[in-house]
């Protein structure tokens, strides 16, 4: 009897995790496909601007700026873009890294001279802040397998890499 009534009362506890999960996702999806419009409308610059202060520090914007003109270039027009994957994680502060919430999203998308190919949009909400925000951006001209293989080595990175942060 007592489980039932344990279990009973986790499950709004459940559900309320769930749908923060749920709200994240879908602010992060609004926030990289907002940006993304820009990229496809031309507008590096502004897209630049709205990445995190600390991709600023660590790209040349003129150089950042002339790489992405020319692979959109290449590329030609947007066909379609679709959602893969959407991963979020929970990451502790460190020297290296504000704390919060992080989240991969991997699109499937196709251009008028390359078809399906990947693209991911990193984003950081901080802990301290209440917005999503563009951390990094990865253009993947990748196979299905590839792209597989690439998501569980940064997995494996990424898991490595804060486990010796909290271990310090």
């Amino acid at each position: 009897m007592r489980r039932i009534i344990y279990f009973v009362a986790l499950i709004p506890l459940v559900f309320l995790v769930c749908s923060r999960d749920v709200d994240d996702k879908a602010e992060a999806q609004k926030v990289a496909e907002l940006w993304l419009k820009l990229l496809d409308e031309g507008k590096f610059e502004e897209a630049f601007e709205q990445f995190t202060d600390r991709t600023k520090m660590q790209i040349n914007q003129d150089t950042w700026i002339s790489l992405e003109a020319e692979t959109r270039q290449k590329l030609g027009v947007l066909l379609s873009r679709e959602i893969n994957v959407i991963d979020l994680t929970d990451i502790p502060a460190s020297k290296e890294t504000p704390g919060g919430k992080y989240a991969t999203i991997q699109y499937k998308v196709s251009f008028e001279n390359r078809k399906e190919d990947f693209e991911a949009v990193g984003l950081i909400k901080e802990k301290n802040k209440k917005t999503w925000q563009v951390d990094c951006y990865l253009f993947m001209g990748l196979t299905d397998s590839e792209v597989d293989s690439l998501r569980r080595l940064i997995k494996d990175l990424f898991r490595d890499y804060f486990f010796q942060l909290m271990v310090r």
